[in-house]
């Protein structure tokens, strides 16, 4: 019997109501410390009697300066360790979640994240896309997937966004900077042309920020996002994507972070579709585009969602559908005996038995 390219391992029941615990506490938090929790002890003083102090560590690694809490025992004192208790209790369900095989995020894109939900940018309607909302969304079906590595964090924003409290000086850039870790801007492709991605000096880390191209002439244009202080790159058939768009949680090395992912029946269709777009020296990228479309699809029909992926596929606009058309025979070359009736399902819903 011919096995699928991709493993789909369902998380067990006690997994999944560990895993719905956390996302609660993490999707009420008013704001996220994204920094580990540190720790608190006394300063014993020759002359003035004994201080709390807080040690913690910035998104550099570097040990930050100590942080005075007043005198033993007073309020600031004890208001800071009930919230270190908070923040441990946090990274212990984080640690937990990775122990239990869920996907997790490095460190510095936890921080970026956390960072982009501090400053309302989910909340007004930009989507986490990419890999990295692959994993998520695998997080959020009850599966473990594999877990493709990526140095990108991608998010879709409406071109209309309007943030509730205005960016502080130096929008994106500036907010980014203000995370502790050294981001610079990547330069346009022609000379004087603005940036939309952002990368972290010394780390394998970006951050790009993506809108719907209205046009194909007008795809990787640059559109400005006036409200976030930045320019965005313009992409086709992205605009699919943010309809339905659901809170999620990113699970962090010691944070739980609020965000916002696609539906995962437009995910699958939007995968396959992108697979296609990718140009020749990006084939490694379609590969995996298409291996996370499969995976997602196969979840989908196990969790008894396959007429509701099907039902998607079938309000795709024309265009998106011809890339869909163009790329489902690679698509289907991944599925083994076991899946294939999944992937058999997707191609007559599109009218494509031809490839079966």
């Amino acid at each position: 019997m011919q096995r699928s390219t991709f493993v789909v391992t369902p998380f067990d029941a006690i997994a999944r109501a560990v895993f719905a615990e956390a996302m609660e506490i993490g999707l009420s938090q008013g704001a996220v410390d994204a920094l580990p929790p540190g720790n608190i002890y006394v300063d014993a003083r020759e002359r003035g009697g004994k201080y709390a102090v807080w040690r913690r560590t910035g998104a550099d690694g570097k040990a930050l300066p100590p942080a005075y809490l007043g005198l033993e025992g007073s309020d600031e004192h004890e208001a800071a360790q009930a919230r270190l208790a908070d923040l441990e209790r946090i990274e212990r369900m984080a640690k937990n979640l990775r122990k239990l095989g869920f996907a997790g995020e490095d460190h510095s894109s936890a921080i970026v994240l956390a960072a982009l939900a501090n400053s309302g940018v989910f909340e007004a309607g930009a989507v986490l896309v990419g890999t990295r909302a692959f994993n998520c969304i695998a997080n959020h079906l009850g599966y473990k997937l594999p877990s493709l590595a990526t140095q990108d964090v991608d998010v879709a924003s409406p071109r209309a966004i309007k943030l509730a409290r205005p960016l502080e000086e130096g929008g994106m850039l500036g907010l980014l900077r203000g995370t502790g870790l050294k981001f610079v801007e990547i330069p346009g492709l022609r000379h004087n042309e603005p940036s939309a991605s952002w990368r972290v000096v010394g780390r394998e880390i970006k951050l790009d920020l993506l809108v719907s191209a209205r046009s194909e002439k007008d795809a990787h244009g640059l559109v400005p996002l006036p409200a976030l202080g930045a320019h965005a790159s313009a992409l086709q058939s992205l605009d699919f994507l943010l309809p339905e768009a659901a809170p999620a949680m990113v699970v962090g090395k010691s944070q739980l972070v609020p965000v916002r992912v696609p539906a995962a029946t437009r995910f699958c269709w939007h995968k396959i579709a992108v697979a296609e777009l990718r140009e020749q020296h990006m084939k490694n990228k379609a590969g995996k585009d298409l291996q996370q479309a499969g995976a997602l699809a196969t979840c989908l029909a196990e969790s008894g969602a396959l007429d509701a992926l099907l039902a998607m596929g079938e309000q795709m606009p024309p265009p998106l559908r011809g890339q869909v058309k163009r790329a489902f025979p690679q698509f289907l070359q991944q599925f083994g005996d076991d899946h294939r009736h999944v992937a058999e399902a997707m191609a007559r819903s599109q009218g494509l038995e031809q490839v079966l």
